[in-house]
């Protein structure tokens, strides 16, 4: 006699894949876009949200986040404490993400020399918050309404201030955008280290999302 026949299930090409097995099959970078899209769309059209995410994945984050920025047209600002502006406009270009609509506030401490860049604004003193928030309120003031505001990162600030002036800080900017209508994402890596700063500065927002 002989053995039974395992059965083979063809599945339909019309049979609709899970909203999980769709993100499986995509590439990485592909997978943040969406995952991040998913996450704003549903806050509506102002917010302040956290993005809590591992450190190997803030960047690419951080790039999905100006992508659907630029995607939909929206002028707005990126304020980097940890990689200088002109490398970051490097990368998003050759991540094919258009840059026009995009300012940049570089507190980094990694200056790049060569010709100045317009579209960035250099900050030399990572330790003087009051001078970060005066150049942060003067593109606020530019940007009054249909635009977006980019804090990378709580952790990068977080190597040059006390945890205190950190939350102020938040706290401050926090209050300064209610009701301006500017779409506002703040990056923290997710790490024991400056733990209870992040968590402070989440009370202050909308949302907290872990990607």
């Amino acid at each position: 006699m002989k053995p039974p026949q395992k059965k083979t299930v063809k599945m339909s090409s019309e049979t609709p894949w899970s909203e999980d097995k769709l993100l499986e099959a995509l590439s990485p970078g592909r997978k943040t876009d969406l995952e991040v899209e998913k996450r704003l769309s549903k806050l509506g059209a102002e917010y302040i949200v956290l993005f809590v995410v591992d450190s190997q994945k803030i960047q690419e984050t951080k790039t999905s986040i100006l992508r659907l920025f630029m995607k939909n047209s929206l002028r707005g600002t990126l304020v980097s404490i940890g990689m200088p502006g002109k490398k970051i406009l490097s990368q998003l270009k050759e991540a094919n993400t258009p840059t026009e609509y995009l300012s940049i506030i570089d507190a980094s401490p990694a200056k790049e020399n060569g010709k100045t860049d317009t579209q960035i604004t250099v900050l030399e003193e990572q330790e003087d918050l009051s001078i970060l928030f005066s150049e942060v309120e003067k593109k606020i003031s530019e940007k009054k309404s249909n635009g977006f505001l980019v804090f990378d990162s709580i952790n990068a600030l977080l190597v040059y201030n006390e945890e205190k002036g950190v939350e102020k800080f938040f706290h401050t900017i926090v209050s300064k955008l209610s009701g301006l209508g500017i779409k506002t994402v703040i990056l923290a890596i997710d790490s024991k280290k400056g733990e209870n700063t992040v968590k402070t500065i989440g009370n202050f927002c909308d949302s907290v999302e872990k990607l």
